[in-house]
């Protein structure tokens, strides 16, 4: 996790992931 770039490949893979786990915890498929 790097904290220098703000606007990053991995912080933008992060939120994405995030979202996706976020739905799939709400909404168990």
């Amino acid at each position: 996790m790097d904290f220098e770039t703000p606007l990053g490949t991995h912080d933008t893979a992060a939120i994405i992931f995030f979202i996706f786990f976020s739905f799939s915890f709400s909404f168990p498929f």
